[in-house]
Formats: structure tokens, sequence, C-alpha cells
């Protein structure tokens, strides 16, 4: 309907690949988009070809998103007790924080709210890593290396160079500096130098690089 009607050519794309051409634009053959804030998207270009890593969605493989940061936590939580026996302070702090007194009432959490609400305590543990909490700080700097991970991932696949151009998108990943710490010092401990650029925020501007890439538009 909209080529009929603007008598022009139409194409679908995901809001990651936009996100990652408005990091790259015009400038640079290779790049990387760390997209993490409710869930996330790792995507990587080389010259014409991109590369997915993560994006599967909570159900499978995502790590390292604001949902992720909570639910992981909470599951290395319940294996320690059922382990162990132990309850960490900061697991304590997030109990209180919630207002639960037994770990059985995180089903509540997880069974009677959506992706979002549950992503939402993420804050929690931000508000708490910046107020000192040790076990706060490493936990989303654990998440900053497992957005790593998933990054070398569509490094290896694209056969990039070890200078790498990468752009943060999403409110976990743009916004916890802990997350950004664990992503930058992971992939230099790997022999990656990642060179970071802010791109152009708005994702229209993705599109319009896209198409200029492509030859759409001159």
């Amino acid at each position: 309907k909209i080529e009929r009607h603007f008598n022009t050519t139409a194409i679908l794309e995901t809001d990651a690949l936009l996100a990652l051409y408005s990091i790259v634009q015009d400038k640079y053959e290779q790049g990387l988009l760390v997209l993490a804030g409710t869930g996330t998207a790792i995507m990587g270009i080389n010259k014409d070809k991109s590369f997915l890593a993560s994006g599967w969605g909570q159900l499978l493989t995502e790590r390292g998103s604001a949902y992720a940061c909570v639910k992981d936590f909470v599951c290395e939580m319940i294996n320690d007790f059922e382990i162990n026996g132990n309850i960490s302070p900061f697991g304590k702090k997030l109990m209180k924080h919630l207002g639960y007194d037994d770990l059985q009432e995180f089903k509540k959490l997880f069974y009677r709210h959506t992706k979002d609400e549950v992503a939402q305590s993420s804050k929690f543990f931000y508000e708490e890593a910046e107020n000192g909490d040790l076990e706060a700080k490493n936990w989303l700097y654990h998440n900053g290396e497992m957005l790593a991970k998933d990054s070398m991932a569509a490094i290896r696949n694209l056969k990039m160079t070890d200078e790498v151009v990468i752009g943060f998108r999403g409110g976990f990943a743009s916004n916890v500096h802990y997350v950004q710490e664990g992503v930058m010092d992971t992939l230099k401990k790997n022999g990656i130098n990642p060179v970071v650029t802010s791109g152009d925020k708005d994702p229209i501007y993705g599109a319009f690089y896209m198409a200029k890439r492509k030859g759409i538009i001159c």
C-alpha cells in the first residue's frame, strides 16, 4: 500500500539493523551494535554482510538485558539457597525491596508480570551499586561481560578487524556504566580494541544511511 500510494520502494528491516546503521553511518565499513534495554540484540556489520548474535528472546538465549539481569540473579539466588542454604546480602536487599519474605514469592514476579515489569527491578541494582553495594556493582559488570561474549560471536563470524567501532543503544547498556565497563574490559582482554561512537541517536538516520549504502538514495 505504501509503495502504491507514494510510488516508491518500501523495505522492511529490523529496528536493530537501523540502530546499527545509525552507528556506522557512512563513515565506517565495519561496526558493532550493543543493544540492551528490556531485551538484547548484538548486531555487527562488515562491508555488505551483517550478523545478529543474541536477540533470541528471554525464553531462549537472552542475557545481559535488564530483564535477564533480574532473572539470572534470582536463579543464582535459588541455586545458592538450594545448595548452600544461603541468601546473599544483596539478595536479601532485593527481597526487602520487593516486599518478599520467602524465595517462593519470586514466582509472583515472573509468572504474574510482563517482561517490562520484571525489567524495572534492574533499576534497584543500579541504585544500590551507586550507593556502594559491591555485589550489585559486580553483577551489573557481569551482565556487561555476557554482552561482550555475544559481541565476540558477531566479530568472529564477520571476520572483523581487532579495532571495532562500537555503539551502545537501549537504556540498560547506554545508561548503566557498570554494564558498559564490563563490555569494554572483556573485549580488551580478548585482544579487541573497541572504539566507542555515539553515532546518530535517532534510528531514522539509520534508515537514511542504510538506504544510502544500498544505493536507494544518493
